[in-house]
This record gives structure tokens, C-alpha cells and sequence, in this order.
């Protein structure tokens, strides 16, 4: 009698045993799916000042440039966020959940620089940075890249 319930457990579990399987699998999908999603929405292209190829990731959308920088660890020295408007404006950037300083350059639709705050701080935060003049993109960069490139106002742009 033990071995025929024995048999009627291990079938019970059997069954279990497979939606869980099931439910894991699924588990896997959607995360890889999610996975995928998050970096599609990334746009890696790059852009040149003053001859020097910066890789950039495009943040063309509201979610995107809201988020910005936020959240991350540190950005490389040949990377930066360029944040695309559909229109001028006078764009202000703030320092909120950021863990590192950047450096921000601001460009206007004919690519021109016309504005550059260099080393803004997390710890500025509420401070707002904006431009003097209404622009069209926001460059952010890791701090110490302005002077390292030798970024200036009214330096050009090329690949916006």
C-alpha cells in the first residue's frame, strides 16, 4: 500500500512541477523581451566637434531626456547624452539622482555652441543650468570634457 501512494504523490507533483517550469520560461521571455525594448529605445550614433568623434546616445523623446543621466554609475570620457528638442527653447538641466559632475553644451538647429556650463555637480541639485541663448539640443558630457576637447561657444557641431 506505501508504493501506491507513493506513485499517486509523485503524479500530483508532476503536474506542479511543470507550471512552474511554464511560469519560469515565461519569466525568461518577458525579461528578455523587456531587455530588448530598453534598448531599442537607445539610439547610438555619434557626433564630431572641433574634430573630435564623441559617441553619443540620443535622447529624442520626453522619457528619455526626463531621465537623462539619472540613476547612472559614470559616463566614458568619448560618451555623452545628447538630448534632441523638436523646437528652441530655453532647455534648463538640473542635477537631480545624478552620481557623477558633468560638463553640458548647449546647441542650437544650426549646430552652433551657445551655451556651456563645465563641472555642474550633483550636489548643485536644486540649482537649474540653462543657456543665455535658445537651443535645439543638450550635449551632457563627462566633467572635464569641455576642456579636454576645447570646446568653445560658437563652435560647430557636425553629424546632429
Amino acid at each position: 500500500m506505501p508504493n501506491k501512494d507513493i506513485k499517486k504523490i509523485k503524479l500530483e507533483l508532476k503536474p506542479r512541477t511543470n507550471q512552474l517550469i511554464v511560469a519560469g520560461l515565461l519569466v525568461f521571455i518577458l525579461a528578455g523581451a523587456l531587455l530588448l525594448l530598453t534598448h531599442a529605445n537607445t539610439k547610438n550614433k555619434s557626433i564630431v566637434i572641433n574634430g573630435t568623434t564623441i559617441n553619443i546616445e540620443l535622447a529624442d523623446t520626453e522619457e528619455l531626456r526626463e531621465k537623462g543621466l539619472s540613476g547612472r554609475q559614470k559616463l566614458e570620457s568619448d560618451q555623452g547624452l545628447l538630448l534632441a528638442f523638436k523646437t528652441n527653447g530655453n532647455w534648463k538641466i538640473w542635477m537631480k539622482d545624478m552620481n557623477f559632475p558633468i560638463d553640458i553644451v548647449w546647441i542650437n538647429e544650426q549646430g552652433k555652441v551657445v551655451g556651456l556650463k563645465e563641472n555642474a555637480s550633483p550636489s548643485s541639485f536644486p540649482e537649474i543650468f540653462s543657456a543665455d541663448q535658445p537651443s535645439r539640443y543638450v550635449l551632457e558630457l563627462a566633467s572635464g570634457s569641455v576642456a579636454k576637447f576645447g570646446i568653445k561657444l560658437g563652435d560647430e557641431v557636425n553629424k546632429l
